[in-house]
């Protein structure tokens, strides 16, 4: 637990020593979730997005495949630095079939659908996170660009 709240500390700062931290948690216990989510995130963090994916699958396989975070953020690292809108909308899907109140993984998934063009199923999204977080002001946002999308097509 040291060495993970170390690296949650020097994380913070963007200090990649974090890192060390976290091997060492992991040497002392290989399969410690927190040592490879606080890795992965670190590297999403920080643009290196395949190691960060690597990680994420490595926790998927090893340590826990029922976690909404992992895929969320795996959804979040299609969505925001690959721009692979489809496979970030697959992520998200895991995500919120493990918590269909997850009204953040509802909202970006809708996202996704609007980039892809399809805004029938991007309104749905949407409006499921407004029926779990009523006024969701980012859903109505995303409700409302999705209306003048749709009014200029």
């Amino acid at each position: 637990e040291a060495y993970i709240l170390l690296g949650l500390m020097h994380a913070e700062t963007g200090d990649s020593v974090a890192l060390d931290y976290y091997r060492n948690a992991l040497k002392v216990k290989p399969q410690s979730f927190e040592a490879h989510y606080n890795m992965a995130y670190f590297y999403q963090e920080h643009g290196n997005v395949e190691r960060a994916i690597q990680f994420y699958h490595t926790i998927i396989q090893n340590i826990d495949s029922l976690n909404k975070n992992v895929y969320f953020n795996l959804g979040y690292v299609q969505m925001e630095y690959k721009k692979n809108y489809r496979q970030a909308a697959t992520e998200y899907t895991k995500a919120i079939n493990l918590d269909l109140n997850y009204a953040e993984a509802f909202l970006n998934r809708g996202y996704c659908f609007e980039m892809l063009g399809d805004f029938s199923r991007a309104a749905v999204d949407y409006n499921a996170s407004l029926q779990i977080i009523p006024n969701y002001e980012l859903a109505v946002k995303a409700l409302n660009r999705l209306d003048a999308k749709r009014k200029v097509k």
